[in-house]
């Protein structure tokens, strides 16, 4: 969460299966920082789990690990709230171990 970029330093930033490791209440401030290192333009893709989970450390094969996260449209609501237009977004299931977890992907642009 301390690392920063000059404003439009990237035509695109991806951040798949990390936000849910990051405290819920920082997501609104990180997308806004995310649009602010985009060029006009660029792009945002990430994934997130679209349940509601304050804060919790579980079991993740194997290994202690923790999650943090809002539901779909919470989350939906902070990237547009954060200046970006979504341009597509879906859940997909996907197998981790023996269980299967959803994942909200969301593609998002900052407009130009």
């Amino acid at each position: 969460m301390e690392v920063d970029f000059p404003c439009g330093s990237f035509d695109a930033v991806v951040a798949v299966y990390l936000l849910d490791h990051l405290p819920r209440e920082e997501h609104a401030s990180l997308f806004a920082r995310l649009r602010g290192w985009l060029k006009p333009g660029g792009l945002l893709l990430f994934s997130i789990e679209p349940e509601d989970e304050p804060a919790d450390v579980r079991d993740w094969l194997g290994q202690p690990m923790f999650f943090s996260h809002f539901d779909e449209e919470t989350t939906l609501g902070l990237v547009g709230d954060s200046g970006f237009d979504i341009l597509e977004s879906h859940t997909e299931v996907q197998v981790e171990g023996e269980k299967e977890v959803e994942f909200l992907w969301v593609l998002a642009s900052r407009p130009r």
